[in-house]
C-alpha cells in the first residue's frame, strides 16, 4: 500500500470522497419546515447560511416555489434601474400620454421599429429608460446606446480590426433583446456612419426585431441630413411625437 493510500486510509477517506469535491453544505436534521411545521431534515449552504428544506408536500413546494418568483420579482425590481443617470430614476411609462401604444409594441410577436420623436426636452429619453426599466422587470435586458457613441465605437474598431467591427455590425443587426438607440440626429455623419446605422436599422427592420429610437428631429430633418433611406425605415415602424415645453427649460426658472 502507498503512503497516500494508508494516510486517506486512516483519515477514513473513501475513493469516493477523494475524487470527488466536496461540497459546502451540511445536513440539520428535526429542523421545522417553514410552510407546514414537520420535523424535516435540511440542507444548510456553509457559505451562505440558507437552508433549504427536504419536505417534499406538493403543498410546501408550491409555496416555496411562490417564495423563490416573489424573490427574483423583488430582486429584479431592485436592479431595474441599476445605472441608469440620476435623472432618469423613477421614469415610469404612465409619465406620458403613449403608455398604451408603448405596452401594446413591447407586446407584440413582431414589433419592429418605434421612434419617439420630438424637440429637446419633452422627456422621450426619460421615456426610453422607463422601457428599459419595465423590460428589467420582466427579467430582459435591453441593450442601449447613444447612436453617436456607438457609431464611434464602431468607427475606432474598424480602425483597429474590420473583422470584428463586421462582427459587431451583424451582432447588432440581429439581436433579439430590445435595442435603444438615443438621440439620433447628434452624431457627425460620415459615408461610414451612414452606411453601418442604415445596415442595422434596415436589418432589424427587415426582421421585425424589437428597435426603439429617440430623436429631435422630424421625418423631414432625418431625410435631409440622414437621407431617404434611413428616413424610410423610420417612417414605415410607429412614429409617436412628444410636444410641450422644454422642461429642462423650466426647471431652470
Amino acid at each position: 500500500m502507498e503512503l497516500k493510500d494508508a494516510v486517506n486510509q486512516a483519515l477514513g477517506k473513501t475513493d469516493q470522497q477523494i475524487s470527488s469535491p466536496q461540497k459546502k453544505e451540511s445536513m440539520m436534521d428535526g429542523k421545522p419546515c417553514a410552510i407546514c411545521g414537520t420535523l424535516m431534515p435540511f440542507r444548510c449552504d456553509m457559505e451562505t447560511g440558507e437552508t433549504f428544506c427536504r419536505c417534499l408536500k406538493p403543498e410546501c413546494n408550491a409555496e416555496k416555489k411562490r417564495r423563490r418568483e416573489e424573490k427574483i420579482k423583488q430582486d429584479r425590481e431592485r436592479n431595474a434601474e441599476n445605472e441608469f443617470p440620476p435623472m432618469y430614476r423613477g421614469a415610469k411609462l404612465s409619465d406620458c400620454g403613449f403608455e398604451k401604444e408603448i405596452l401594446a409594441w413591447l407586446e407584440s410577436p413582431l414589433p419592429g421599429l418605434l421612434t419617439f420623436s420630438g424637440t429637446a426636452g419633452n422627456g422621450k429619453t426619460r421615456m426610453m429608460y422607463a422601457v428599459i426599466a419595465h423590460l428589467r422587470r420582466q427579467g430582459k435586458y435591453p441593450e442601449d446606446w447613444r447612436v453617436a457613441f456607438l457609431l464611434k465605437r464602431l468607427q475606432v474598431m474598424c480602425g483597429q480590426d474590420a473583422a470584428e467591427e463586421e462582427k459587431e455590425v451583424k451582432r447588432l443587426c440581429h439581436a433579439e433583446q430590445v435595442l435603444c438607440l438615443d438621440d439620433l440626429g447628434t452624431e457627425k455623419v460620415t459615408e461610414f456612419t451612414l452606411q453601418d446605422f442604415y445596415l442595422i436599422l434596415a436589418e432589424r427592420e427587415q426582421w421585425q426585431l424589437p428597435t426603439l429610437i429617440t430623436t429631435n428631429l422630424t421625418l423631414e430633418q432625418i431625410s435631409e441630413s440622414l437621407g431617404d433611406r434611413i428616413a424610410s425605415r423610420i417612417a414605415g415602424g410607429i412614429v409617436l411625437k412628444f410636444s410641450g415645453k422644454d422642461k429642462r427649460v423650466e426647471r431652470t426658472h
